[in-house]
């Protein structure tokens, strides 16, 4: 819910926010992480290992996504314990 929050907060401001937001939940912030060294996002370039660079390449459509993937993943496994 923070991330969520610090999304539309922040929508055009600076990234280590969002960054510090994200880094806050541990499950979260590998899956960022990994995206931005995947190949669609051409991790052959440059390996990224700090959250304000994933969250730059990405974009703030992607991070919303896995934002809100990694909700809907949470919700869905409290659902069904």
């Amino acid at each position: 819910a923070a991330v969520l929050e610090e999304l539309r907060d922040s929508e055009r401001g600076d990234n280590r926010a969002l960054a510090l937001a994200i880094g806050r939940d541990p499950d979260l912030t590998p899956v960022v992480l990994r995206k931005a060294n995947s190949a669609f996002y051409g991790s052959s370039e440059r390996r990224i290992s700090d959250l304000p660079a994933a969250i730059s390449r990405l974009g703030r459509e992607a991070v919303t996504y896995c934002v809100l993937h990694q909700g809907l993943c949470r919700m869905s496994e409290e659902a069904g314990e």
